[in-house]
């Protein structure tokens, strides 16, 4: 099936009718779902990923888990069977879309999800005791690169943990096919993680002056080359929706 990126008509910024190009900083399957919201609104959804997500193989601890921790969806990909009696398994976790991996993955018991990996730490130590997190070992499901929230969280709580790191999330230039089904230029730009925003230069020949690069967060603004930072606008919240929400009103 070709890509949204083949199917997508080009923007034609002096036919204020025509579909306005949005370009989808995510690998193809994140970014897919986005691009068919994108396209129902009425937008021209292009991707170009900057990375790819590669799951590694793990097993589960012979010591029995009290509690799984997770900051993305990505966490599940490589998942083993889930062990007798861990369909209860607590999960904490960032993001509604990872609350859905694990649940496909039959762990059905979100205990809490938060909206970043800072909201999440506050949960858990809501109380003096640490008495929020359970007891016995935590599993803490993690990327790399990744933000040493979490973890230096939990080494710093009173409790016992394991890093897994289940999945990479590496870097890779756009080819050159890819960057021929984009547009000359693209009014908007979505993106969703600090190591696509650093990288986002690759793709400078299609980011005009009024090119607008829409953030999750700040920390992903942040990220961005210096040359670009002046045309980031920054979502309320870190979803998607509020994400989404900093596009205009097209149908």
């Amino acid at each position: 099936m070709a890509s949204p990126a083949l199917l997508s008509p080009a923007s034609d910024p002096g036919n204020p009718g025509a579909a306005l190009s949005v370009l989808v900083i995510r690998p193809p399957a994140a970014a897919a779902p986005v691009a068919a919201k994108l396209r129902r609104r009425g937008f021209a959804p292009f991707i170009a990923p900057l990375s790819r997500i590669a799951a590694r193989p793990w097993q589960w601890p012979l010591q029995p888990c009290a509690a799984i921790i997770a900051a993305s969806a990505n966490a599940f990909l490589a998942m083993p069977p889930l062990p007798a009696g861990m369909a209860a398994l607590p999960v904490y976790c960032v993001g509604g879309k990872t609350a859905q991996a694990a649940r496909a993955k039959g762990l059905a018991n979100i205990a809490y999800q938060a909206e970043n990996a800072e909201a999440l730490c506050r949960f858990l130590q809501q109380k003096p005791d640490k008495s929020a997190l359970p007891a016995g070992l935590l599993l803490y499901l993690a990327g790399q690169p990744r933000r040493p929230v979490i973890e230096d969280f939990l080494a710093a709580a009173p409790v016992t943990f394991r890093l897994v790191t289940s999945y990479e999330h590496m870097r890779q230039k756009p080819t050159a096919a890819e960057q021929a089904a984009l547009p000359p230029k693209i009014a908007y730009i979505l993106l969703y993680s600090a190591l696509n925003a650093a990288d986002l230069s690759l793709l400078q020949a299609h980011i005009a002056s009024e090119t607008q690069i829409l953030c999750l967060s700040a920390r992903i603004a942040a990220a961005l080359p210096a040359a670009l930072q002046p045309q980031a606008r920054i979502a309320k919240r870190p979803t998607e929706a509020a994400l989404l929400a900093l596009l205009p009103p097209r149908r």
